[in-house]
């Protein structure tokens, strides 16, 4: 499973260093897809990940490289994710 795009996605824009609110990241997060041409990429990883009993969500957002933001649990941190990444995907607002 491919997590460097997202990976790169939050590093980008999503951490306190980018400086956006987390509406301006979202924005900016799928402006940058939209102009890359990997959406169907960025799909195909999430649902991967989404599917994966084994993915480690608190460490996705949390790490040595890139700090988005912690939390206490796996579930909060898949939610978070659901939030800033799948839901603007998947059905974004019109």
């Amino acid at each position: 499973m491919g997590q460097d795009l997202i990976r790169h996605f939050l590093a980008v824009f999503f951490t306190e260093e980018a400086g956006l609110t987390e509406a301006q990241a979202i924005e900016a997060f799928l402006a940058a897809l939209a102009a890359s041409g990997r959406k169907e990429e960025l799909h195909c990883d999430l649902i991967d990940m989404f599917e994966d009993e084994d993915t480690a969500w608190r460490t996705l957002l949390w790490n040595g490289e890139y700090q988005v933001k912690a939390f206490a649990c796996e579930a909060q941190a898949k939610a978070y994710v659901r939030t800033i990444l799948w839901e603007p995907l998947f059905w974004p607002q019109r």
